[in-house]
């Protein structure tokens, strides 16, 4: 009987240590916290966007007639989520960097356009679509720049 009694005192400890192993591999096994979009870092504080600040300088075609210009990407805001670029407020649809230019009214020379869009900013690329339409008339651009 104290062999049996030992064994199962033995087998008790064993399937203790496996739970705790198993518990700990569980625990530690490299879990990464899931920040909500516009946010990174161990503590989700850190805002996403103020790694896209800065001037982009790169060739802009609209119209079929491609040019040499510039976007500065800045603050839109409190709102984490949100930057500008140049006339236009961009929604960060995750934190890659990909965003979308919701509908939204522009002023550029006294006149006002509505202006959508897309686009994405990679490592120091900025990559972006965009139409203005004034008076039915749309006119579509693309923007291609670096930081």
């Amino acid at each position: 009987m104290a062999y049996i009694s030992m064994f199962a005192r033995k087998h008790t400890h064993m399937k203790k240590a496996i739970l705790f192993l198993f518990a700990a591999s569980v625990l530690f096994s490299g879990c990464k916290k899931e920040c909500g979009i516009g946010y990174e870092g161990s503590n989700c504080k850190t805002e996403v966007r103020t790694k896209f600040y800065g001037f982009y300088t790169g060739a802009v075609t609209q119209n079929n007639t491609a040019y040499n210009g510039y976007y500065e990407i800045a603050a839109s805001g409190t709102d984490a989520n949100k930057f500008e670029i140049g006339p236009f407020v961009a929604t960060l649809q995750n934190n890659d960097g990909t965003f979308t230019i919701a509908s939204q009214t522009v002023n550029l020379s006294g006149l006002a356009y509505t202006a959508t869009g897309n686009g994405a900013v990679t490592g120091t690329q900025l990559n972006m679509l965009y139409n203005w339409e004034r008076n039915g008339i749309v006119t579509q651009g693309y923007f291609t720049g670096v930081k």
